[in-house]
């Protein structure tokens, strides 16, 4: 009797396993055209719904048009539970919940417009734009703690002296020269768009940003250039005052750098970066103590590289550890006076 239902078990999956073998086949390059992948996902504030993306080229074996990778805004509300939540012709990007959690935002662009924030709510309504940067592309953006700002990161203003010299026919491309700078934006969140979002001032170019817990400080990833030297060698990490664009401080870290995240207080840094100029990769991660700019190595020297890092709710931090072949979630207290030597040893 005991020995009855394991080997039924058995005898089950051996005969699925043979079904599933009977089936296999090469694969296809029709098969290729119809390769789906999941790209964005964010969890809501209450953890009930996520939201993604599916990114898939047009199946031109279907008769469809031959085109780019579109990616479809899906909701999903629990196992075998989800359905698309705009239409087929809506690529979408960035997608992320507003701090309520009654809407998804993404970025998109209608037609002939520039790239924009919108929004759809989750209970069910048409999607509708939330904020826009006049004659510029949004290509990031991040919601206020309170959900009342949406601060934006666009590209550079329109030269329209270049654009006539072009337009003339003198369109030659100078490599590294004309830097295009990006630029930062806050509007305002409400019943219709902000036609006016307030401009602040950022340092060189800024590649990336994170809204700190309070809303009134912001990290950016900034470059003198958008050159790809200083990408790598000379991208540092600054502190800007959002209520009068300000830089209160600069993590003058000596090599690459790599993800950054704020702590749920905002009184400290997670970075991961290089040791020094001459370090290949950022795969060392610190702590960064945003009143003094000053920093810490958490595993330097250490036979592993961090690659990703969060701060939990709790003020605990994780981080994703890759040793040799392996892969660990590691983790301390932001309270330790002393953290161990690997962060493999933490998990």
């Amino acid at each position: 009797m005991t020995l009855r239902a394991p080997l039924t078990a058995a005898a089950l999956l051996a005969t699925a396993s043979l079904a599933a073998q009977a089936q296999a086949r090469p694969m296809t390059p029709e098969d290729v055209a119809q390769l789906e992948s999941v790209g964005t996902i964010a969890v809501s504030p209450d953890g009930s719904r996520i939201a993604y993306t599916t990114a898939s080229l047009p199946d031109v074996t279907d008769g469809e048009e031959n085109g780019t990778t579109q990616q479809q805004l899906k909701l999903a509300y629990g196992p075998s539970n989800a359905r698309d939540f705009l239409p087929d012709d809506i690529s979408v990007s960035g997608v992320t919940f507003s701090p309520d959690g009654r809407m998804v935002s993404f970025t998109w662009a209608d037609e002939d417009e520039k790239t924009a924030v919108w929004g759809i709510p989750v209970d069910g309504g048409a999607q509708r734009k939330l904020a826009a940067v006049e004659g510029a592309a949004v290509r990031s953006y991040a919601w206020s703690p309170d959900g009342s700002t949406i601060w934006m990161l666009a590209g550079a203003e329109e030269d329209k002296a270049r654009t006539k010299q072009a337009k003339a026919g003198f369109n030659s491309v100078v490599y590294e020269e004309e830097a295009k700078l990006t630029r930062l934006f806050s509007a305002r969140v409400g019943a219709e768009i902000d036609a006016e979002p307030k401009p602040v001032a950022i340092p060189g170019y800024v590649s990336a940003f994170k809204v700190a817990p309070d809303g009134r400080h912001a990290v950016v990833d900034s470059a003198p250039t958008p050159q790809i030297d200083d990408a790598y060698t000379a991208k540092r990490a600054h502190v800007l005052d959002l209520t009068n664009g300000k830089v209160v401080r600069i993590v003058e870290t000596p090599g690459k750098l790599g993800d950054i995240e704020i702590s749920p207080d905002g009184a400290q840094l997670s970075m991961i970066a290089g040791v020094d100029m001459n370090d290949p990769a950022a795969t060392t991660l610190h702590l960064v103590d945003v009143a003094t700019g000053a920093y810490r190595a958490l595993n330097a020297g250490a036979p592993e590289a961090a690659v990703d890092a969060e701060w939990l709710a709790d003020g605990r931090l994780a981080a994703v550890i890759h040793k040799g072949a392996q892969s660990a979630l590691g983790g301390s207290t932001m309270v330790m006076a002393r953290w161990p030597k690997s962060m493999t040893a933490a998990r």
